[in-house]
């Protein structure tokens, strides 16, 4: 896990990663060009990717993924953090 972890907090990852949810959020506040079901679209796209990418990674992911760096194998509460990231 801190291998992993390690390899994405890089400059370029984490660029991409908030470049993303901006553009999502331009997307949400100005309107497309083509009518109102290219607006549908885009909105529900956009929509999608801020919630299903940017908000369960920074809310869901990201705090677990802390509790599992934060211990160690010979420590006592290891064991249920590590449930705890199993049973999702």
């Amino acid at each position: 896990m801190r291998s992993i972890s390690a390899v994405v907090i890089n400059l370029s990852f984490i660029g991409t990663f908030f470049a993303t949810a901006a553009l999502s959020i331009v997307i949400l506040l100005a309107p497309v060009g083509g009518g109102w079901v290219a607006n549908l679209l885009a909105n529900t796209g956009a929509v999608l990717l801020l919630v299903g990418t940017f908000l369960v990674t920074v809310c869901g992911i990201v705090p677990v993924i802390n509790r599992l760096a934060g211990v160690t194998a010979d420590d006592d509460s290891s064991a249920g953090v590590w449930d705890n990231y199993l049973g999702r």
